[in-house]
């Protein structure tokens, strides 16, 4: 009798029976540890570097740390002229009698009933890669219901901010102090870029108003994406980005700043050179190459080389061979001789993070005749320790635009702080004067964000007469028709009339209202109102800086025409030209890490509706309130 069919019909049977076995296998498997054998099988196919996997490193992390913290906290309002009011009884009031007390404040109820006072809401938002001791904006409002008519004049009393959130099941947790907040109140003027920004004399700012508190420094964190997720991969990323990007500890020894922590986190120490623009610093270790021999190193500069000639292609050429360290030193200054602008441009912004000051010419030409190019070509400028960098700063301040100016100011006081020509004054209210001698025509820079500073561009620009003007609610500025001087009035209840004469240069005079304690914001409003009254002789711009996000116009070769096209975006932003606004977008990627106490707890925080303006809709749901017997 023949068998083999037998044979057959047995070997199907088994075989049925083992697919069976392994599909019950399957099917039983834990989703978690199916998960975790699939990303340990493909980040091993990509440490091979077996076809269907990328050789760049930003097709496997996620970069986390950008997100803006929200803090808050309740305070008092000291200097107002009669605006203010006796808030009613509420947890917010309680809070706020509760913080007094702590500060052992005399008599805090009869200061609270005072309408030369008032209880506001001051919130913040912590940026990133902050370190303590740094300052950060500060926004001031009023609770829902207040009656206070007007905050202008006043003064915000030292006050705590911390980070709160719901949590499940109601009621709020509080975080950890983070920061501490005081100064003088800048109210909107109603001008700058911004059409909604007009006067509001019951919201305002503090710039640069908070000082973080905690030891250390927000850091970046690179998340590997989960179906790579694997040990072996993490600390191969870890030492390629350690490897392009290193520090050195008190014994000289090279210290990687790139760490792995677990087999998805990665924390990032930014260099010092990227450190006023640290999104930069994210596309460069992106485009990292996980693995590669000198051979395959070779052929991808070969085909850089090339690319970085060609307008569309020269961004991401430029940020591969940024990547590669010193070895494409060569191919990137060959690139400056491009006959498009575009191309010497990334070449020369390319060369500055490298340290090599070849393209500062680039960078120059690019600030001065693009836009769109101008705020990356600043801050790349700034990125150096170089005379020739510091120069065509220098020669940027004599711009016809005022951004430009301004921008270059910025950058130069960054990269060289020290500079007698840019470092300024300070003056008795807690800001800056710098006045510059620069070319062109007259104009003055004030800022809303930030810092508070105001910058003068032309050493001896005067205010024109007939002038009367006023610098806060005490100061008046009087120039009569003809008069080769400027009176400068101080007069204030209980107080013996002041004055001072000086010139009518503009710094003369602002220094003046200084002697009679002018605070910031009184300043602010003088140029204002001056500028209004045609008292200035040239532009004033509030936070006019250049920005990212810009169309540039690409001029396509052999008679191609033209095309258009973004350069950056808002969340590409240097952080050097941050308007200190937290930015639409900024917030944790997925898959990240809790940077906070309260997002490691769990809890919901809810940054769209304010804690305190909320806290005080509804009492009853918070954890942390306060007998306030003040009013039966």
């Amino acid at each position: 009798m023949d068998s083999r069919p037998f044979r057959l019909m047995l070997i199907l049977a088994t075989a049925t029976l083992a697919g069976c076995q392994d599909l019950m296998s399957r099917m039983n498997e834990d989703p978690k540890e199916a998960a975790i054998k699939k990303g340990s099988e493909n980040a091993t196919a990509a440490l091979l570097g077996k076809e269907g996997h990328s050789r760049l490193l930003g097709d496997y992390i996620k970069v986390s740390g950008y997100n803006w913290v929200v803090l808050e906290g309740v305070a008092l309002v000291v200097n107002l002229d009669g605006t203010g009011e006796d808030p009613p009884a509420s947890p917010l009031r309680a809070l706020l009698l509760e913080d007094m007390r702590r500060r052992k404040v005399e008599d805090p109820q009869t200061l609270l009933r005072s309408t030369d006072t008032s209880m506001v809401i001051v919130r913040a938002y912590l940026p990133p890669l902050i370190k303590k001791g740094e300052s950060f904006d500060v926004e001031i409002s009023l609770p829902d219901g207040s009656k206070t008519t007007s905050l202008a004049g006043g003064f915000v009393m030292p006050c705590d901010l911390k980070e709160h959130a719901y949590v499940q099941g109601g009621g709020t947790r509080e975080g950890k102090l983070m920061a501490k907040a005081t100064g003088p109140i800048l109210l909107a003027t109603g001008e700058g870029e911004s059409e909604s920004q007009t006067p509001n004399l019951r919201r305002g700012t503090i710039p640069g108003g908070a000082t973080y508190v905690l030891e250390g420094m927000r850091k970046l964190t690179a998340i590997v994406r989960n179906d790579y997720r694997s040990a072996k991969l993490t600390h191969r990323i870890a030492g390629r980005v350690g490897e392009r990007f290193h520090d050195y500890d008190e014994h000289g020894l090279q210290k990687p700043l790139a760490v792995a922590l677990t087999d998805l986190k990665i924390e990032l120490t930014v260099p010092e050179k990227y450190r006023d623009n640290y999104p930069r610093f994210q596309q460069v270790i992106r485009n990292i190459a996980l693995k590669e021999s000198s051979v395959e190193k070779h052929m991808r500069v070969r085909g850089l080389r090339d690319s970085l000639m060609i307008p569309d292609q020269t961004e991401q050429a430029a940020l591969e061979l940024e990547a590669l360290g010193a070895d494409a030193l060569p191919v990137l200054k060959e690139a400056l001789k491009a006959s498009d602008l575009e191309c010497r441009f990334r070449a020369g912004e390319a060369l500055a993070y490298l340290g090599d000051p070849a393209g500062v010419d680039a960078l120059r030409e690019a600030a001065e005749k693009e836009p769109a190019f101008r705020v990356f070509a600043l801050v790349a400028l700034a990125s150096m320790d170089d005379g020739s960098a510091f120069q065509a700063l220098y020669s940027l301040m004599d711009h016809d635009s005022l951004e430009t100016r301004y921008g270059a100011f910025r950058a130069l006081s960054e990269a060289n702080p020290n500079d007698p020509n840019v470092q300024g004054e300070k003056m008795p209210g807690g800001y800056s004067l710098h006045v510059l001698r620069t070319s062109g025509k007259p104009m003055v820079h004030v800022t809303q964000r930030k810092k508070a500073e105001i910058t003068i561009f032309g050493a001896s620009q005067q205010f024109t007469t007939p002038m009367m003007a006023r610098a806060g609610q005490k100061i008046m500025v009087i120039g009569d028709a003809g008069s080769s001087n400027i009176r400068v009035v101080r007069i204030a209840a209980n107080e013996p009339r002041q004055v001072r004469e000086v010139s009518p240069r503009v710094a003369d005079v602002i220094k003046a209202c200084a002697e009679l304690d002018a605070g910031y914001p009184d300043i602010v409003q003088l140029l204002v109102s001056a500028k209004h009254n045609a008292n200035l002789p040239g532009h004033i711009g509030i936070d006019e800086m250049p920005r990212a996000g810009r169309v540039y116009t690409r001029h396509l070769p052999e008679n191609q025409g033209a095309s258009e096209t973004t350069v950056g975006s808002e969340n590409q932003m240097p952080n050097l030209f941050e308007t200190g606004i937290k930015p639409a977008g900024a917030l944790p990627v997925e898959d990240s890490e809790p940077e906070t106490e309260l997002e490691a707890a769990g809890s919901e925080a809810k940054p769209a509706t304010p804690f305190m303006a909320d806290l005080d809709a509804k009492s009853g749901k918070t954890s942390k309130t306060s007998k306030d017997t003040s009013k039966k």
